[in-house]
């Protein structure tokens, strides 16, 4: 499986476009500001203009010689270059229009004031001083305007960095935190031998998603070992339990055949003590035509199963018997066989015994 996006690079690619983000915020707001640096320069030389005009006019009607001094200065001020970089694209037109008028009735004010025309000059001043007004008005508002541009920036900014850094938390959370927390979930679920948590998500893009596609498979390949020792160990738990039970029922018919006389009653306590141990549903025990022991009712469903009770090499006579579980009774009843013809050696030669005495 091939990651799509690595954590590593979605979190580079997020922190990227914070600090882009975040530097673009800061360098617009820096030239705004920058910008707005001589903004008071304009303002103070647009309003100088109103007491220049006034001082023209004080000039004209006085008949002084620093008329035309003074008119110099008013043109420089008016054509300083504060005031002249106005005429850029993104100052308004407000700006630039009220800027122009100046402009355009400045040549006829001057040369009126050239002529010495008075009445002119009386007539049109307040009209003059009106668009000064108007235009230090419009550099006012234009500079108020880029103050809040600086501070709508800077909030879009914040917000913008908040909202990316809000994003990437709430991806990381999801793609990264959550998967994760998952994770140790099953690791401490398997660990106490509980396979049956949900399955971890695959479809996850990053590391996580093949983390968690490998941890299924191992979970599922754990799962299947753990069930197979756990049947393991309850077979060979089953195999001791039946042993155990053997060994009893072995050490019981040796008990009753520890006697000083083995008898008929010894060979039916023996057919008893494995028929109550249910080693066996039906027991019958042949020998010869002399004895016929059984114990239990024969199942005329279930097979007959004949054992041949031997001691050294000599047949002595059969175990005939019948269970559900052939499988399980069949080491327990050769056993029993093999203890039954020894039991019958034994009682053979006692009664040889018996008669030679």
């Amino acid at each position: 499986m091939i990651v799509k996006r690595p954590v590593s690079a979605s979190l580079a690619r997020a922190f990227f476009y914070i600090v882009l983000l975040s530097i673009l915020s800061t360098g617009i707001a820096l030239l705004t500001l920058a910008s707005s640096l001589r903004d008071a320069e304009a303002i103070n030389i647009a309003g100088s203009l109103r007491m220049q005009s006034y001082r023209l006019g004080y000039d004209l009607q006085s008949g002084s010689p620093q008329l035309n001094a003074h008119r110099q200065l008013f043109q420089q001020a008016l054509h300083s270059p504060v005031l002249t970089n106005l005429n850029v694209w993104y100052v308004p037109e407000a700006v630039k229009t009220r800027y122009a008028h100046l402009n355009a009735n400045w040549l006829e004010m001057n040369n009126r004031l050239s002529k010495g025309d008075l009445p002119w000059y009386q007539a049109n001043i307040n009209n003059y001083v009106n668009q000064i007004d108007l235009f230090v008005l419009a550099l006012q508002h234009y500079a108020e305007r880029k103050m809040l541009l600086v501070v709508a920036i800077s909030l879009a900014g914040g917000i913008g960095i908040f909202t990316l850094v809000f994003f990437t938390l709430r991806r990381i959370r999801h793609q990264v935190v959550a998967p994760l927390n998952q994770l140790v979930t099953a690791s401490q679920r398997i660990e106490h031998g509980q396979f049956d948590s949900p399955p971890l998500d695959t479809n996850l893009p990053n590391e996580l998603g093949l983390l968690a596609k490998t941890f299924n498979q191992m979970s599922s390949e754990l799962h299947k070992l753990y069930r197979s020792l756990e049947a393991s160990v309850e077979e060979k738990t089953r195999d001791l339990h039946e042993a155990k039970r053997r060994l009893e029922v072995l050490y019981q018919c040796s008990q009753a055949l520890n006697t000083s006389q083995i008898d008929v009653h010894c060979f039916r306590h023996i057919l008893q003590i494995v028929r109550d141990n249910e080693a066996a549903e039906y027991l019958e025990l042949n020998v010869g035509e002399n004895w016929r022991i059984s114990e239990g009712q024969p199942n005329p469903e279930l097979p007959m199963q004949i054992l041949p009770v031997t001691m050294q090499e000599t047949v002595y006579g059969e175990l005939h018997w019948q269970n559900s579980h052939v499988s399980s009774s069949e080491p327990l009843l050769n056993s029993v066989s093999s203890m039954l013809g020894r039991g019958l050696y034994f009682n053979q030669a006692q009664k040889h015994f018996s008669n030679y005495c």
